[in-house]
């Protein structure tokens, strides 16, 4: 098939399709991340908790305390620090505010990589550029992860402004050093969010090796190297145990019943409308159906497998579908499944499905492909639609917490970070020396590393001692997230033993550690 591209129609209608499509891709993206939040939790939900502990741990980095050495992390610090500027918004705004701003961020940040990925593919024509952008606007996975301060929203980002800035230099033939440089830098920078990036940063090369030469792949190594290097080098010196938190804690989670089949349901976007598949569970969603119908998933897969086929006679193509595939292949070898995970994977497969149609649908009339945009849009509107009506969250009873944690004196412990930042008590805690403890429950995974012993929380001894010792290590603590079923019978004793202060929601409370007071 035929590779030539394609531009859009130099008259007025092609130049007002060229501003008012992506302005349009752009609003949608946004409304369908934006609506269901304030349709549930509103600014301040209280199902927020992986991050919470990302934005609680870069105050905790902003302030001084160093991730890794004073508290664990199981990520690398990329998101830490690109969430400085809210936290430096934060110390004059406060962190309610600051991160409420971040997550509307965020909610931007993934409208543009829905723009970018309908860029990449509208010089192959509108419809292709809408079915990739539609694709991504309305995988469930995606506005999940960039409804808030998720890793996979800022990583996904990346590699696709990575793959905006090489995309017309391949089809011009001018790889210039600095454009190799800048690509490399970003793909790198997307591994320092989330370790799985490291094959995205892997696939690049080794296309640009094969396709480009040896010369193109090095200098976009180089680039991917340096900003590694530059971000993570710090805290792998300040903190050796960086690589044990971040590589081999991350290991030890456990295997979760998510078998492969279930797995590329979820990847190819089905899993969202299998009633049985999302659940709330310890606060996070998981899939825990058995997957989507048969008959629809294998009637997607095959036309993917299709778009996959078509889109190898393009060389942008080929590295779209080499992206996809070692994602792919990372989502099905890891050990434990969230409903956020398939965002590794959705970027490249929407490019690659823009991309397949543009080539099979390139030599078929002009009615033909207005038959086929029209099914696209009327596809991606009613599933765009059907998005806005899944709220998401509940609020946090901010007014009442606050209330109960004003005048607490000495430090306010939690299994969820979002007590202390939408109440505005982190950084008092932190002013007043008290311990930094982001991420309760994932010391688990660290505990049960070191001595060989169980990753699951309720049976693990150590990780029991650990939990309660810390959370009546203060005056105050907040307990949400782990109660009561992480707790053992001795864990739950000890708890029932602090008096409650408040109760909210089900069996969310504030407790009083401090004996006689």
């Amino acid at each position: 098939m035929s590779t030539n591209v394609h531009p859009l129609p130099p008259t007025v209608a092609g130049r007002t399709a060229r501003i008012l499509i992506p302005v349009a891709v752009f609003a949608a993206a946004f409304v369908v991340r934006l609506i269901p939040v304030l349709a549930g939790g509103g600014p301040y939900p209280v199902d927020n908790y992986d991050p919470s502990v990302y934005y609680a741990a870069a105050v905790g980095l902003g302030s001084g305390r160093i991730p890794y050495r004073d508290f664990l992390l199981l990520h690398p610090p990329g998101l830490l620090i690109f969430l400085q500027p809210f936290v430096a918004v934060g110390s004059v705004i406060g962190d309610q505010l600051a991160n409420l701003v971040a997550r509307v961020a965020f909610m931007v940040l993934g409208a543009l990589t829905t723009v970018l990925i309908y860029r990449l593919l509208a010089v192959r024509g509108i419809v292709p550029g809408l079915l990739g952008a539609g694709f991504y606007l309305v995988f469930f996975p995606a506005i999940y992860s960039e409804r808030t301060t998720r890793l996979e929203g800022l990583a996904s980002f990346v590699v696709v402004w990575a793959l905006v800035l090489l995309a017309p230099a391949v089809k011009r033939g001018q790889l210039g050093v600095a454009r190799l440089l800048a690509a490399g830098a970003l793909v790198g920078f997307g591994a320092t969010v989330k370790i799985w990036g490291v094959v995205l940063v892997a696939a690049v090369c080794l296309w640009l090796w094969f396709s480009e030469g040896f010369r193109a792949a090095l200098l976009a190594g180089v680039g991917a190297l340096a900003v590694a290097v530059a971000v993570i080098g710090p805290s792998a010196i300040m903190a050796p145990q960086f690589w044990r938190m971040v590589l081999f804690d991350q290991l030890g989670r456990p295997e979760l019943p998510v078998g492969p089949w279930e797995r590329l349901g979820d990847i190819v976007g089905l899993g969202q409308w299998d009633p049985s598949a999302p659940m709330l569970v310890d606060g996070r969603f998981v899939i825990t159906g058995g997957g989507p119908p048969v008959v629809a998933q294998t009637i997607l897969l095959s036309l993917v497998l299709l778009a996959a086929v078509a889109a190898l006679a393009s060389r942008l193509g080929r590295l779209y579908l080499a992206l996809a595939v070692v994602a792919i292949i990372t989502l099905l070898a890891g050990p434990s499944w969230f409903v956020h995970y398939p965002t590794f994977s959705a970027a490249p497969l929407a490019l690659v499905l823009g991309t397949g149609l543009a080539e099979l649908t390139e030599r078929i009339p002009r009615a033909a492909r207005a038959v086929i945009g029209a099914v696209v849009v009327f596809a991606i509107g009613a599933a765009g639609f059907a998005q806005l009506q899944i709220p998401e969250g509940k609020a946090f009873p901010v007014a009442e917490v606050r209330t109960a944690l004003a005048d607490r004196p000495g430090c306010v412990t939690t299994d969820n970070p979002v007590s202390l930042i939408v109440t505005d008590t982190l950084r008092r805690n932190l002013d007043r020396g008290c311990p930094l403890v982001v991420d309760l429950s994932g010391y688990v995974y660290d505990i049960s590393h070191a001595d060989g012993s169980t990753p699951e929380r309720l049976r693990n001894e150590k990780f029991q001692t650990f939990m309660v010792d810390y959370l009546g290590s203060g005056s105050t603590a907040v307990i949400m997230r782990l109660w009561p079923g992480s707790f053992d019978a001795a864990s739950q004793a000890k708890v029932r033993s602090w008096p409650v202060l408040i109760h909210f929601y089900d069996r969310h409370t504030v407790r009083n550690t401090l004996p006689g007071r």
